[in-house]
């Protein structure tokens, strides 16, 4: 097994890898913060797995320019620099490692919060440049407490649930806003949901961003969205910089809608310190003087974080390649809805299951090497069929292949039609990719 790890910026030479994964090739590209690694096309032809270890900048080749490569992995939470369009193409699986620095980055979202709102990043300041002028309560300007005040979350998945959970312990009361989560995650989590970002804006007094960058996300909190934001707003950002349009944050803040942000993530970085916002703060302008605080994207880290990054990361390839567990897919695209008949056609052979609810074969069936459709992601690993058709039962009233309408069966018809492909045993196992 051979993989490239594309924009390797580690002082060492992959020893922690090798020594845990010594059956596996590591061929190391390094860069540097800035700019990207350099590639060898002849390589690049020869390796199994390709991961991006850098937080922003890209893989310099396209996906085609690895032929021989099985999956790609960008080292992080974050994938908006991993083609997962251009790897979905050529039907190869995307994945990150969401799983590795959850917590700092939730600790992280709560730090900067309180250093602007507890004063722990104004007083140290003005006592050391001021020496016993500065030596007052009055000196942080943010100061409130945190009991009743309301903690706004922008996308509540791992990170934004954990940073929830922190503000909860404080008192706070949560309310979230995620367009893509299911009915219910408000009565399992005791936390309020709002349907709206301006409704979230509009009751929060602090809000903490933890979504991914998409299409979607960029410029989420714009002019719009400041707009309608509750006077004495505090913005906290430990996840991608473009969410934030940071024009529309320095005219929000010089207006005194918002009075305070902690930004561990910018639009352009390394940072970009000719914006004006950034220059303001710089220059300890007073507008901004002990309302602003940047750190250096580094909410993800941590010694035992980093760790779990690097081995998580080489995990997510070994367990693909060696056992065809698929986890932490990105580029995964819902099949489109297919139409399948609810109840079996006269004569025809079906089976009913433990409730007395048909259970068939979808209108497209199983292809030599291939899926029926409905199976997610195409293709299948190994060239059989290792994922099982999802068909919708008997009763369904909608008909279709809606996965999110709980009512599925999985197929286990062969992949082959007739008593060849039986005889071959190539066989739905009954799961889904990376199920174990």
């Amino acid at each position: 097994m051979k993989i490239l790890c594309v924009n390797w910026q580690a002082a060492d030479d992959a020893e922690l890898e090798r020594q845990h994964y010594p059956d596996v090739e590591f061929i190391l590209a390094r860069s540097t913060a800035d700019v990207a690694a350099v590639l060898d096309p002849e390589v690049a032809k020869t390796v199994d797995a390709v991961i991006n270890h850098s937080p922003t900048l890209n893989v310099p080749l396209p996906p085609t320019a690895f032929p021989n490569a099985k999956i790609a992995v960008r080292s992080g939470v974050g994938f908006d620099n991993i083609d997962t369009a251009g790897w979905g193409a050529r039907n190869i699986p995307a994945c990150n490692v969401p799983d590795y620095g959850t917590t700092e980055v939730a600790d992280h979202a709560i730090a900067l919060m309180l250093a602007l709102t507890r004063g722990t990043y104004s007083y140290p300041a003005e006592i050391a440049v001021d020496g016993l002028e500065g030596w007052h309560f009055s000196k942080a300007p943010l100061i409130r407490r945190h009991k009743n005040a309301t903690f706004g979350v922008i996308g509540l998945g791992r990170i934004g649930l954990a940073a929830a959970r922190r503000a909860a312990a404080f008192d706070m009361k949560v309310v979230f806003y995620d367009p893509h989560l299911l009915s219910g995650v408000d009565l399992s989590t005791g936390y309020e949901r709002v349907h709206s970002l301006n409704e979230l804006l509009a009751r929060a007094d602090v809000v903490s961003v933890h979504a991914p960058l998409s299409s979607e996300t960029r410029g989420l909190l714009g002019a719009e969205a400041f707009a309608a934001a509750k006077p004495g707003l505090i913005v906290i950002n430990t996840a991608r910089g473009p969410i934030i349009d940071v024009s529309a944050l320095e005219a929000a803040m010089r207006k005194g809608t918002v009075v305070g942000a902690g930004l561990d993530v910018l639009p352009n970085e390394p940072g970009d310190l000719d914006h004006p916002l950034i220059k303001a703060w710089r220059a300890n302008e007073p507008w901004i003087k002990d309302r602003l605080i940047v750190t250096p994207h580094a909410a993800f880290y941590s010694p035992a974080s980093m760790i779990d990054l690097r081995l998580k990361s080489i995990e997510v390839i070994h367990a693909y390649l060696t056992e065809g567990r698929l986890t932490n897919c990105v580029n995964r695209e819902p099949a489109p809805p297919r139409r399948l008949a609810l109840c079996p056609p006269a004569g025809a052979r079906a089976r009913p299951d433990a409730g007395g609810a048909y259970r068939q074969r979808a209108e497209r069936p199983h292809r030599r090497g291939g899926c029926c459709g409905l199976c997610r992601p195409p293709p299948c690993p190994g060239g059989q069929c290792r994922t099982a058709g999802f068909v919708a039962r008997h009763d369904d009233p909608a008909g279709d292949a809606v996965a999110a309408a709980g009512r599925l069966r999985r197929c286990r018809h062969a992949v082959h039609s007739g008593r060849r492909g039986a005889a071959r045993g190539r066989m739905c196992t009954g799961r889904r990719a990376g199920e174990p």
